[in-house]
């Protein structure tokens, strides 16, 4: 591969490991102490925090990630602009709170606590800076500080969690409580990180001028996220409306597994996309190579985790999540059909095409939402996973018509594997266990 610079991206896959090994034993912990209606509350409210961000972040975060790898963004800016939109992010949610009321909320969404929500829409604030100073930071090549910050966080909460367990004091505001205080810390170590970050001479300076142009490469991005983080957690709100918390905390076990599978591309998206909005086409044969041995590799590790699982879910969780293993199951197809699309998508937005990534997560939604309608009164978690698989796959094929298109290849330049790209793949493992990884030379096909 044509000079990849593949240290970064080794790093943020073993953070990522790192944060999901640590990650698997919260899970555990709080489905032992909560039950499976416990742990999906917890799970609801998270998710409200985490959509809120993203509506409410305008496609901010893929701009000041996309800015970042071009040198074109001051921290200095970026955390006062972050700061702003976080307040007026929470100040029109409890707006939204004070006129519905929470009992209407209570009633749709059958949370047992209207307190508990009201802590997660005041979170929004902090986890919007969270999201756009970490993009900063990353983009700004310093990967290495970025995802310890978010390990060293995690480590904490499972300190916490298991103190208190061990106490019989784990309970469902106690966790939440936990929660709070992590993305409150994370928040402001990351901005303290963002402000070091400098811009090139000449870009243009001001929190006010970042906005304008962050939000014109962002509003597109905005769209394609908002609709594809609705696809891809729509799901567990209709389950908690049709079905109760008891089966989103099922559900959400098998989630948790099945996304183990996006590990990989996604330490690798959040390298390609500043490298191909610095490099351009020349970044082409890097993105190919890559996809063509990711994905097979990804088949093959979801092969593996479903197996796993089947004996691991009820030992670790519980016989009560036993439930979990078929969900995950059905959910594994189109977690690896997602996998597929990390790539391609990165390639995309880093050459200024957001909007294709929008198409496919519009086509995702539409699939996800009449499949769910339909399936989730009749099968409960297993109709979610169904529902889910078909449409990841939907929007798949989209995304990677799309890059073929634009880049210009054929499907099985994008699909098939390659003997050159396997030798480059064992040449590229090789010299960062050497600790030599500055770049990986071609290997002709």
């Amino acid at each position: 591969m044509t000079q990849m610079r593949v240290r970064s991206a080794s790093w943020v896959f073993a953070a990522q490991v790192l944060g999901k090994a640590v990650a698997f034993p919260v899970g555990i912990v709080l489905a032992r102490a909560l039950g499976a209606s416990g742990k999906g509350t917890l799970s609801l409210v998270q998710l409200i925090t985490q959509f809120s961000v993203v509506v409410l972040g305008l496609g901010l975060s893929s701009a000041f990630l996309y800015l970042a790898g071009r040198r074109e963004v001051r921290g200095r800016d970026a955390a006062v602009l972050a700061m702003g939109l976080g307040a007026a992010a929470v100040s029109v949610l409890l707006a939204a709170y004070a006129i519905v009321g929470h009992g209407r909320i209570e009633a749709l969404l059958k949370i047992p606590s209207g307190p508990l929500l009201l802590v997660g829409i005041l979170l929004v604030g902090p986890a919007l800076v969270l999201n756009l100073m970490y993009q900063v930071v990353l983009g700004s090549g310093a990967v290495r500080a970025a995802t310890s910050v978010i390990n060293v966080s995690m480590a904490l909460q499972l300190a916490a969690y298991a103190g208190l367990f061990a106490f019989g004091a784990l309970t469902l505001k106690a966790a939440v409580a936990v929660w709070a205080a992590s993305v409150l810390g994370e928040a402001v170590v990351v901005s303290a990180l963002g402000l070091r970050v400098r811009a090139q001479e000449g870009s243009p300076m001001g929190a006010r001028l970042l906005f304008e142009r962050a939000y014109r490469y962002g509003l597109t991005m905005w769209v394609a996220t908002l609709v594809g983080q609705a696809a891809l957690r729509v799901d567990m709100l209709l389950l908690s409306a049709h079905r109760g918390t008891a089966e989103v905390g099922v559900y959400s076990v098998a989630v948790t597994f099945a996304e183990l599978l996006w590990l990989v591309p996604s330490a690798l998206n959040a390298v390609m996309l500043p490298k191909v909005s610095g490099e351009g086409p020349v970044a082409l044969d890097v993105t190919l190579r890559l996809q063509r041995v990711l994905w097979p590799l990804t088949l093959v590790a979801g092969t593996v985790v479903t197996l796993i699982a089947w004996p691991v879910v009820p030992l670790l969780y519980g016989r009560e999540f036993s439930r979990s293993i078929i969900p995950l199951a059905l959910l594994m197809p189109g977690a690896v059909a997602m996998a597929a699309t990390v790539l391609p998508s990165a390639y995309l937005s880093g050459s200024g095409r957001p909007g294709e990534w929008t198409k496919a997560s519009v086509a995702n939604l539409g699939v996800n939402v009449v499949a769910n309608v339909v399936l989730i009164p009749l099968l409960g978690a297993p109709g979610a996973a169904i529902a889910s698989a078909v449409s990841y796959s939907v929007a798949a094929a989209v995304v990677i018509r799309a890059f073929a298109r634009f880049a210009e290849v054929s499907y099985r330049d994008v699909l098939l594997p390659a003997r050159s790209d396997v030798r480059a793949l064992v040449d590229g493992v090789r010299q960062v266990l050497h600790g030599d990884a500055g770049s990986v030379q071609e290997v002709a096909p």
